[in-house]
């Protein structure tokens, strides 16, 4: 019944990213690329140490089904808009543009996963359709990674000055 009343409600996953809300600078030097893995890096340590983003998504969903309690759905869903704000403020060299995006777009990803389980009680046919996209987002954040790795190859970024 669940899987026939979801096919009239859906989750947005993919952004239309704004390129002009972007930083965007044609300084690709080294300093520049260094600069920008400091930045993202710094952003990323802030919001793991303020929001416990090591949480497991089995254990958000554990505390729904459980408990009934939201709370670390409504934490990720607001650390992840704060760092989605603060990714279209950071300043990203034309040469990790694609890699920024896909930044954006995984972080935009959760978001709209965890605001839809953080807003259970209220839909619980978008916080079911969220549970269903929980492994594809494991999934993007692997593709992450390796998009990541190509970036660092490709560009010859030195990450040891971190």
């Amino acid at each position: 019944l669940l899987t026939q009343l979801s096919g009239n409600v859906s989750l947005v996953l993919t952004p239309d990213i704004d390129e002009s809300r972007l930083h965007i600078t044609r300084d690709t030097s080294p300093a520049s690329h260094l600069l920008y893995f400091k930045t993202i890096l710094a952003i990323n340590q802030k919001y793991i140490d303020a929001f416990h983003f090591n949480t497991p998504a089995v254990l958000v969903l554990q505390e729904i089904s459980e408990k009934g309690d939201a709370r670390l759905a409504a934490q990720s869903a607001e650390a992840y808009e704060l760092l989605l704000q603060e990714y279209y403020a950071t300043r990203v060299p034309l040469t990790l543009l694609e890699l920024h995006t896909s930044f954006i777009a995984y972080y935009y990803a959760n978001n709209v996963v965890y605001g839809a389980l953080r807003d259970f009680k209220t839909d619980p046919l978008k916080a079911y359709l969220a549970i269903q996209e929980i492994g594809k987002l494991a999934a993007s954040a692997r593709d992450l990674q390796l998009l990541l790795g190509r970036a660092v190859a490709n560009n010859n970024i030195d990450l040891s000055a971190l």
